[in-house]
């Protein structure tokens, strides 16, 4: 728990306004061919560069759940999204946050504004985050710079909404259940859900990235991959047969994903630890994996915004296998 005390200057008052999206068009929506009750509202068109990349997921039970509402400035795109899908907002029961990073949980605070009815779930040590979040804001325009800006500023959670994620915990959605998977890695506060009927699991960036015909890792630093791979193992002897990216979409074969992702991250480990035994610059190492990896083959293809974002996203997970190689000892600087 953060035990910052609110700043006046930087609170956001309840009753603002939405933030205004950029590039407005009307929400994109799409339902699992297979299991009605699963959508995914695409949240892209908020942020220039981001398209077919940010995206929540709608749960429609007898109740519905939300999984990852995306950064305040996706909620406008989010809540035309709902009423695409006929979801009313008084249906939401559930905010369910696989973690507070801006393009997965900055629009938390925002959400609820609109949705009277739901609870906001979200890993215990994310919890004061989402209740003061000047601290998360400041630290993501640190590092994220315009980007921050282009997701736009969180709102405070009101504590009484907020319910900790705790390992096996069962959320009720009347004809549906959906279950806790605390998978640190990625980020320690990490949490993934679990829809055990049908095997789905959605990951949030447990298994990485997905997108635009890209499948990369996101290790931004701190990396702490004995985590990554620990949660991972967890998640493989759930037997996931779907598995939903936080970016982005979902597929088949989840397990035989999830283990090829696996792969691909002791990959990337040895060949930045490679590059860094001979010495090699953070962005000499990230030409490196492109070069070598096959599946951003198709990187050179994508639009410029989108493979201007990729480049940094690669770049950052670089910094994350440093930092992970240099804290245990392995990297060449340690020799």
């Amino acid at each position: 728990m953060v035990s910052t005390s609110p700043s006046p200057n930087n609170q956001t008052a309840l009753t603002a306004p939405l933030p205004a999206a950029t590039l407005w068009r009307m929400a994109k929506v799409r339902r699992h061919p297979r299991m009605p009750w699963l959508a995914l509202i695409d949240l892209g068109d908020a942020v220039t560069g981001l398209e077919d990349f940010l995206c929540a997921y709608v749960l429609r039970f007898e109740r519905t759940a939300l999984v990852d509402v995306g950064p305040a400035r996706g909620i406008p795109v989010l809540l035309d999204g709902l009423r695409m899908l006929g979801v009313s907002p008084e249906e939401v029961a559930y905010v369910l946050t696989t973690h507070i990073h801006l393009d997965h949980g900055g629009g938390v605070g925002t959400a609820l504004r609109h949705l009277p009815n739901a609870a906001a779930v979200a890993h215990p040590s994310a919890s004061g985050h989402l209740e003061r979040p000047w601290k998360l804001w400041e630290s993501s325009l640190r590092t994220l710079g315009g980007l921050a800006e282009a997701y736009g500023q969180p709102e405070p959670v009101p504590p009484e909404r907020l319910l900790g994620a705790e390992e096996g915990m069962k959320l009720d959605l009347g004809d549906g259940e959906i279950e806790v998977l605390l998978t640190p890695g990625h980020a320690p506060h990490h949490v993934s859900f679990m829809e055990r009927r049908e095997r789905v699991l959605l990951a949030g960036e447990l298994a990485g990235v997905h997108a635009r015909g890209i499948r990369r890792p996101a290790t931004p630093p701190p990396l702490y991959l004995e985590q990554q791979l620990d949660s991972m193992e967890r998640a493989f002897a759930l037997g996931p047969s779907v598995l939903c990216y936080g970016h982005y979409g979902w597929e088949s074969k989840g397990e035989s994903r999830l283990r090829a992702h696996r792969r691909q991250l002791l990959r990337w480990r040895d060949l930045v630890d490679e590059g860094l035994r001979a010495g090699l610059g953070r962005e000499e190492m990230a030409g490196e994996l492109v070069r070598q990896d096959r599946a951003l083959r198709w990187l050179a293809d994508l639009p410029e915004a989108q493979y201007r974002r990729e480049m940094d996203f690669i770049l950052n997970s670089v910094a994350g296998f440093t930092s992970h190689l240099e804290r245990a000892g392995l990297s060449a600087s340690s020799h």
